[in-house]
C-alpha cells in the first residue's frame, strides 16, 4: 500500500511531459499542413477566377458564390474536426508517454536505488506493455545473479575466515595484513550485494514470528 501511494502524485495527469506535448505538436503541425493544402486547392482557383474576368459575368458571380459557400460551410467543421483531433491526440499519446514517464520515474527510484523486487507495469489499455514484460525478465534475470553471487561471496567469505582461524598465529605479520585485506575487501563486496533487494520481506506479526520471503511485488504505477 505504500509503494502504492508513492507514485499517487503522478496519477491522472492528462499532459505527462514535454514528450507527449511534443507529439501533440507534430499531430497539429500535420492537421495543418492538411487543411492548407486543400484550402488552397478549393479557394485558388476560385480566387484566380475572380481576379482574371468581369465582375458582371457569369463565371465571375458563380465563382463569387462557390467562393462565399465554401467559406460560410467549410471552417466551422475544419475547427470541429480540429478540437475532436487534439482531444483524440491527446489521448493516444498518453498512451505513449504516460509508460514512458513511469519506466523513468521507476527506472530512478526503484531500480536506480537497488530495488530488484518491484515490478514494472503499465495499465490496461497503454501500449509498452511487451517493453514492461521484457523489463521485468531483466529484473528476474538480475533477481537470479545477485542471489547467486550473494551466496558466493558467503562461501568465500567462510572459507576465508576458516582459513584464518587455521592460520592464526603461524603465518607471518605482512601476509596476516593482506589476509586482513582480503578479508575485508569481502565485507565491502558482501556489503555492495546486500545493497540490491531481490526478496520482499513481509512485516513480522505480532507474536513475533519471523518474515518470510515472498514473490516480487507487482506495483501499479499510474499516471
Amino acid at each position: 500500500m505504500a509503494a502504492m501511494s508513492k507514485w499517487k502524485l503522478y496519477n491522472r495527469k492528462v499532459l505527462v511531459d514535454t514528450f507527449q506535448l511534443r507529439l501533440v505538436a507534430v499531430g497539429i503541425v500535420h492537421f495543418v499542413l492538411v487543411v492548407l493544402v486543400f484550402a488552397t486547392a478549393l479557394f485558388l482557383p476560385l480566387v484566380i477566377t475572380l481576379q482574371s474576368g468581369d465582375s458582371s459575368s457569369p463565371a465571375v458571380q458563380e465563382a463569387a458564390h462557390a467562393f462565399l459557400t465554401l467559406h460560410n460551410r467549410l471552417w466551422l467543421p475544419l475547427l470541429g474536426a480540429f478540437v475532436l483531433l487534439v482531444l483524440h491526440n491527446i489521448l493516444v499519446t498518453h498512451k505513449v508517454a504516460g509508460p514512458l514517464y513511469r519506466l523513468r520515474k521507476f527506472l530512478r527510484s526503484s531500480v536506480g536505488g537497488g530495488d530488484l523486487v518491484t515490478e514494472m507495469r503499465v495499465r490496461k489499455g497503454d501500449y509498452l506493455q511487451k517493453e514492461a514484460d521484457a523489463i521485468n525478465d531483466m529484473l528476474a534475470g538480475l533477481r537470479d545473479k545477485v542471489s547467486r553471487l550473494e551466496l558466493q561471496i558467503e562461501q568465500a567469505n567462510a572459507m576465508w575466515t576458516n582459513l584464518r582461524v587455521s592460520l592464526a598465529g603461524r603465518v607471518p605479520e605482512e601476509l596476516e595484513q593482506r589476509m586482513t585485506a582480503v578479508g575485508e575487501r569481502l565485507d565491502q563486496c558482501r556489503a555492495e550485494v546486500r545493497s540490491f533487494r531481490t526478496t520482499d520481506t513481509r512485516k513480522p506479526t505480532r507474536q513475533g514470528k519471523e518474515a518470510v520471503a515472498a514473490d516480487p511485488v507487482n506495483v501499479e504505477l499510474e499516471v
